[in-house]
């Protein structure tokens, strides 16, 4: 086996670090369908199809709760809990997370009924998760400039770049450029 990188050790790290904190999070999401909200923090959303964010705190471990409480507030967060309401778990970076959770759990001696997590050992989990999919951008608010009013356009595209506003590329950490030699 090759020997692993600082830079997988880190996210390994963090992966591992996550799963604890997060493991239970499947519990406090909404058991109904989701589809008529676009926000889980909405103040106009029926309680029943919201994350439990407060019931979810609670649970966790005392020393984790300070942690929980501020990472609940984020945008990291709500990014996390929006995308495993709507894509109700068919994306490969969500397969893998939950099945990583899955995994932690299998080894607990308390656990008796096993899941199965093929995806954590199928040849296709690391092609899949080299995909990076942005979340989409908020177009409200922008001033209208389009037809649509959702777009900037602009009146023509440079002909010649001016090389002066450009400066010299910073180097490439060696710890990055090793993850892919």
């Amino acid at each position: 086996l090759p020997k692993q990188s600082r830079w997988d050790a880190v996210q390994e790290a963090f992966l591992r670090f996550y799963v604890a904190m997060l493991q239970d999070y499947r519990k406090y999401l909404p058991t109904d369908v989701v589809d008529q909200r676009s926000s889980w923090r909405g103040k106009e959303g029926v309680s029943d199809l919201r994350f439990k964010t407060d019931e979810f705190v609670a649970s966790s471990s005392g020393e984790f709760r300070p942690f929980l409480e501020e990472l609940a507030m984020t945008q990291q967060f709500d990014d996390f809990v929006t995308r495993r309401m709507y894509n109700a778990s068919n994306e490969a970076d969500i397969i893998f997370f939950d099945q990583s959770i899955d995994a932690k759990k299998n080894r607990s001696r308390r656990k008796f009924k096993k899941v199965d997590t093929p995806f954590l050992h199928s040849a296709s989990a690391h092609r899949d998760l080299k995909l990076v999919q942005a979340v989409e951008p908020n177009a409200e608010d922008l001033p209208s400039l389009a037809d649509d009013g959702k777009a900037y356009i602009y009146k023509m595209w440079p002909f010649t770049f001016d090389d002066s506003l450009f400066c010299t590329p910073r180097p490439i950490p060696a710890i990055i450029s090793a993850e892919f030699d």
